[in-house]
């Protein structure tokens, strides 16, 4: 990644209005930040550039454009809240800026993106710092946290909560004041209850209503984040995150683990501010600080009742949470808002909620920090007339080795050689094939068989990443001296969908007949689904063996939501051929299912399923999390089946669905 943005970075000298770039500070997967000098006054500042190298590439020098026209709208739409942190820390420093919070003095969009001019702050992160020396004395953390209280509560009288508070987000300067940086996942609390949300945050200093609807964020949020913080600084190892702690794992009290070092009262406050009930919190910077200094036994706060509010991408609805109902874990969600649902069941004797999961369009903001989760849900833009290049797998394959058919979604097309002279003569059929396979080694993201018939016509079949790809590799095998002719039954999967394609077909069981493949059905038919209506999926596990069932859904801003196992419904063991249903158009009508409800933006996603004869992962993993991290867990555990030799290959398929108004 660093090397992707290393060649995306502005060179030296480079001029953003009257400031001129020095080096480079830091990168991260939404941006770069500089150094730059004034050219009119003795200023140094640190410039921050949005380039979110998942969506946005740089050309023609400095300007910067989105990867492809199914990336503009997500484009826009991060762009769009880039500003939005821009303008909340421009806000912060009105009338007189803070000392530990840091400054933007001005912003500006230029070149297709847009520049964020801050303060240059000398120092160190406190993770560095943490790194080196371990832990912190109550001294020390204190001279970090009151002053950092004292930002938050500028911060929160704004009612603006920072929501991605961690050692990484936290600068100390040469004489040991701290400043708070990084305000992408900042949100500011509006009149309207229906805004969304983005769950953008760090797992380990991330309050549990921000990964699960059990209450409204406030700056109880950030105490626990800023709790956690302190945690890590006098304990040496950071909190347990909400996840495993909702599904059973305790994180040890700080009273515990330091208790021979530092004050009763002082490590009391540590763990008030890291209980997992929000009202159970301190409510406010003052109560916290009360705590601390040892003024004030119970915080003060709202009833333990709050109002759901919606923090994620996969987005559920929920009504309201009271404190003895957190054993029912509801997964995040994101861009819509929870209201209270009327409707209830009796589950194990815990009141059961309404749910359901909406798959929509959110890529994340603008963080620079190594580490943090972005839960977000987009699928490719397309209509049902118009689909996006590519279309759905059917049954057995002929020439692929993925074990499925590819049904072209482009028209066969024969291509003359060109007549261009060529700088190498090729006269056999094995080095023409030679040639042809090294051309399309050269190619990612591309699964693609070459088949050369008795009068040296090629067929190309299997798939690429892209249109460009597909019409630039056709040129290039076609200038091949003994090539007459170019003939191309290949599809488009977009990237990540090519990856997942070839991940899976590189341990795909080999000699499966269709009947013992996984088999997936979709409640429309037409994998085409209207605004407002919900997806169903009838899975059914492989016939070859008993074993576990995994269910997914990948989205093209790079995200998996897993459907099966997931925190709901942890167990995903079947018998072979098994039938499981995932999902329901009847919310509220079945315990612990969830509805998966189709809202804008629109376009194109991927189901997954796989049957494997041995757990592929040693815990549930959460249930929304970006695909990198996914995909490497999964290659680890594909490769570990192997390596133990406890399996012959997985059984998977996938389908495409497409939504619209």
């Amino acid at each position: 990644m660093n090397e992707v943005y290393h060649h995306q970075a502005l060179p030296q000298g480079t001029m953003i209005q009257e400031f001129r770039l020095s080096r480079v500070l830091g990168m991260g997967s939404f941006g770069i930040v500089y150094i730059a000098k004034n050219k009119y006054f003795d200023e140094t500042v640190a410039i921050k550039e949005f380039l979110p190298v998942d969506l946005a590439t740089r050309i023609e020098g400095t300007r910067v454009v989105p990867l492809s026209s199914d990336k503009e709208e997500a484009y826009a739409w991060s762009l769009g809240n880039f500003l939005k942190e821009a303008r909340i820390l421009w806000e912060l420093a009105r009338p007189e800026p803070h000392r530990n919070i840091v400054r933007v003095t001005r912003f500006h969009e230029e070149n297709g993106t847009a520049y964020m001019v801050m303060d240059y702050e000398e120092g160190e992160p406190l993770s560095k710092i943490l790194k080196t020396r371990g832990t912190l004395t109550e001294d020390e953390a204190k001279d970090i946290l009151f002053p950092l209280m004292d930002g938050l509560e500028r911060v929160h009288a704004a009612s603006i909560w920072h929501r991605d508070i961690k050692p990484d987000n936290i600068l100390v300067r040469p004489d040991g004041s701290p400043v708070l940086i990084d305000f992408g996942a900042a949100h500011r609390e509006a009149p309207d209850t229906d805004r969304s949300l983005m769950a953008i945050f760090s797992p380990a200093y991330a309050a549990p209503e921000q990964v699960y609807p059990i209450g409204n964020q406030g700056p109880w949020t950030d105490i626990y984040a800023l709790g956690g913080t302190v945690y890590r600084a006098i304990t040496g190892v950071a909190p347990i995150n909400a996840t495993e702690r909702y599904l059973g794992t305790a994180c040890p009290a700080a009273a515990e683990l330091a208790e021979n070092n530092y004050t009763v009262t002082f490590l009391k406050a540590i763990d008030a501010a890291l209980m997992l009930v929000p009202s159970e919190r301190p409510q406010s910077i003052q109560d916290w600080r009360l705590l601390i200094e040892g003024g004030s036994e119970e915080p003060s706060g709202e009833d333990a009742n709050p109002t759901v509010l919606v923090t994620g991408s996969s987005l559920f609805a929920g009504s309201r949470v009271h404190s003895n109902e957190l054993r029912e874990i509801i997964p995040a969600s994101s861009d819509i808002s929870f209201k209270p649902s009327t409707e209830s069941v009796n589950v194990t004797g815990a009141r059961s909620r309404q749910r359901r999961l909406v798959l929509m369009g959110a890529v994340s903001v603008l963080l620079l920090s190594i580490g943090l989760v972005l839960l977000v849900i987009k699928p490719f833009r397309s209509t049902p007339d118009h689909p996006d290049e590519g279309t759905v797998i059917k049954g057995k394959t002929q020439e692929s080795n993925t074990g499925y058919k590819l049904e072209p979604a482009t028209a066969t097309t024969d291509m003359k050689k060109a007549t261009q002279p060529v700088q190498e003569t090729v006269s056999t059929r094995d080095a023409i094939m030679a040639r042809i396979q090294r051309i399309i080694e050269s190619y990612q993201c591309a699964g693609i068989t070459p088949t050369l018939d008795q009068q040296q016509r090629l067929l190309l079949s299997g798939y690429v990443s892209s249109t460009s790809d597909l019409q630039r590799l056709q040129s290039e095998v076609g200038t091949i001296k003994g090539v007459t002719s170019v003939r191309n039954d290949s599809v488009v999967y977009p990237r990540p969908f090519c990856e997942v394609i070839g991940l899976l077909a590189g341990y795909q069981a080999p000699d499966i007949a269709p009947e013992q493949a996984v088999s997936l059905k979709m409640n429309n038919p037409s994998r085409s689904y209207s605004e407002g209506e919900f997806l169903v999926i009838t899975a059914a596990a492989s016939k070859a063996f008993d074993g576990y069932l995994y269910i997914d859904y990948l989205d093209s801003a790079d995200t998996f939501v897993h459907m099966l196992p997931s925190v709901l419904r942890p167990d995903n063991t079947v018998k072979a051929g098994q039938v499981m249903v995932i999902g329901t158009d009847k919310p509220g009508s079945q315990a612990h299912e969830q509805a998966y409800e189709v809202l804008p933006p629109h376009g194109r996603s991927m189901i997954i399923a796989i049957s494997s004869r041995t757990p592929l992962f040693d815990t549930v993993r959460q249930d929304v999390e970006p695909a990198v991290d996914y995909l490497t867990a999964l290659r680890a555990g594909l490769s570990r089946q192997v390596a133990d030799r406890k399996s012959s290959g997985i059984i998977s398929s996938f389908e495409f669905i497409t939504t619209h108004k």
